[in-house]
């Protein structure tokens, strides 16, 4: 019987990688993982505003009334970006605005049409696949892989 020879040195790094995982230390990347989480949603929603579209790709609708002063100059509701906040904790992703209208534009009302800038588990745009990548690259970033 003759046994495998080669350098298994990796094979044991990566095995002890595993049992730390398994011990709870990938639990302490969570916090890496939701931070990634975080700034895909911030991109999701800047490129919301930027390219004037819902995070699904959808233009959003022109302004029905027209003023002919600076707000037709303008994007549509150019002035919410800057007030977005995003807060992780307990596993979720909270984005608030300090502007106290910014959350009337998500839903449609009488003449005012809707304007999805945030991304939701019906529409949620590319925002899924920026959040696999994240978290790819946080998993592949503890095991050095």
């Amino acid at each position: 019987m003759s046994g495998i020879k080669g350098n298994f040195g990796g094979l044991r790094s990566l095995i002890g990688k595993m049992r730390s995982a398994a011990s709870g230390a990938l639990v302490k990347q969570e916090s890496a993982i939701m931070k990634s989480a975080e700034y895909a949603v911030r991109e999701t929603v800047a490129e919301s505003f930027l390219y004037q579209r819902t995070p699904d790709g959808e233009a959003w609708k022109p302004r029905i009334t027209v003023y002919g002063d600076y707000r037709d100059a303008n994007p549509l509701l150019f002035d919410l970006l800057s007030f977005m906040q995003y807060e992780t904790s307990d596993g979720k992703i909270k984005v608030t605005n300090r502007k106290p209208y910014a959350f009337y534009h998500l839903k449609a009302y009488k003449r005012r049409p809707a304007r999805v800038f945030l991304p939701s588990n019906t529409a949620p745009g590319k925002l899924a696949d920026k959040l696999k990548l994240g978290i790819n690259r946080a998993v592949r970033s503890f095991f050095n892989l």
